[in-house]
C-alpha cells in the first residue's frame, strides 16, 4: 500500500497505545482518532488533568461526550445519515429492516458516561507502575 504525504501524520493504533500518545502530549492536549479509515470516522480526543493531579498518569476516565456511537458497518458518515433518516421515517420501506438490524430502539443523542467508563475500566487498560 502506498502512503500519501498526509499519511505520515498518522500513527498505527496497533503499535501505539493511547497511554503513549498521552505521555507524548502531556496532561493537556488533544489528538484526532481516525476509526475505520475507509469509512472516514474522525474523533477528537481532548486530554485533561484535574487540578492538583500528580505527574503520574492517572487511570484515564471519560468526563464528557456527545451522542451515541454509530453502529459498526453502517457505511461511514453518509451511511449513518441515511440510517438516521430511515429510522425517523416509519413509512420508509427499509424502516422495519433497520429497526431489526439495530436490535430495537436507537437514540442517536444518547450518551452513557457511566457505560463508557465501565467498558474502559473492564478493557485492557493497565496502569503502568
Amino acid at each position: 500500500m502506498s502512503q500519501s504525504p498526509d499519511d505520515s501524520r498518522y500513527r498505527d493504533e496497533r503499535r501505539v497505545s493511547v497511554a503513549a500518545v498521552v505521555k507524548d502530549l502531556g496532561t493537556r492536549g488533544e489528538f484526532e482518532y481516525h476509526y475505520d479509515m475507509g469509512d472516514g470516522w474522525q474523533h477528537r480526543i481532548v486530554i485533561e488533568s484535574p487540578p492538583g493531579e500528580s505527574d503520574d498518569l492517572p487511570i484515564p476516565r471519560c468526563v464528557a461526550g456527545e451522542n451515541a456511537c454509530p453502529p459498526d458497518d453502517v457505511g461511514g458518515p453518509p451511511g449513518y445519515q441515511l440510517f438516521l433518516q430511515i429510522l425517523a421515517d416509519r413509512r420508509h420501506e427499509q424502516h422495519d429492516d433497520m429497526v431489526r438490524w439495530i436490535g430495537g430502539v436507537f437514540d442517536p443523542k444518547g450518551f452513557d458516561l457511566n457505560r463508557v467508563n465501565r467498558e474502559w475500566k473492564g478493557g485492557k487498560w493497565k496502569r503502568r507502575q
